[in-house]
């Protein structure tokens, strides 16, 4: 069994678009879901994305934010997944001149989940970027996780990422931050393991 579902909602001045999308799958269903926010100058958008899947499931989830100059935009990403699932989130936002882009991915799995996850915000002059990553894992789960910051001119870019696993879980983290001239940038990183736990930060 196969489902997918896709959903784009364009908005003008002094819109407010919301959007709450849920997917609950079954043992040996493929899910694929694509949410896509477009909208102009005054526009408020929020969408949220929740997949909530069984044994066997392999999920993939895509949420795209393009706005423009004066577009408060907002994305929350949940997977919840059991044993044997396959998760691979990706979340970007780009964002025009003016935009504030905040986001925010949470990953919650069971044993034997393998868990990948990608945040990247690419913001213009004058954008302020936060973005904050939790992962939180039990036994028996291996977790990497990537987030890149690419800001140009005048750009605040913060970012926090926090790793807390249980006994027997590998964890690595990747932080990358690449700014320009006149760009303020920090970056925060932490892992909270418990005992048997391989903790690797870069």
């Amino acid at each position: 069994m196969s489902a997918s579902s896709s959903l784009e909602l364009s908005c003008d001045k002094e819109v407010n678009g919301s959007f709450s999308l849920k997917l609950t799958c079954n043992e040996g269903v493929s899910v694929s879901s694509s949410l896509e926010l477009r909208c102009n100058e005054g526009v408020s958008v929020s969408s949220f994305v929740e997949l909530r899947c069984n044994e066997g499931v392999s999920v993939s989830s895509f949420v795209e934010l393009s706005c423009n100059k004066g577009v408060s935009a907002s994305s929350s990403l949940e997977l919840s997944c059991v044993e044997e699932v396959n998760v691979s989130p990706s979340l970007e936002l780009r964002c025009n001149e003016g935009v504030s882009a905040s986001s925010s991915l949470k990953l919650r799995c069971n044993e034997g989940v393998s868990v990948s996850s990608s945040l990247k915000l690419r913001c213009n002059e004058g954008v302020s970027a936060s973005s904050s990553l939790k992962l939180k894992c039990n036994e028996g789960v291996s977790v990497s996780s990537s987030l890149k910051l690419r800001c140009n001119e005048g750009v605040s870019a913060s970012s926090s990422l926090k790793l807390r696993c249980n006994e027997g879980v590998s964890a690595s983290s990747s932080l990358k931050l690449r700014c320009d001239e006149g760009v303020s940038a920090s970056s925060s990183l932490k892992l909270r393991c418990n005992e048997g736990v391989s903790a690797s930060s870069s």
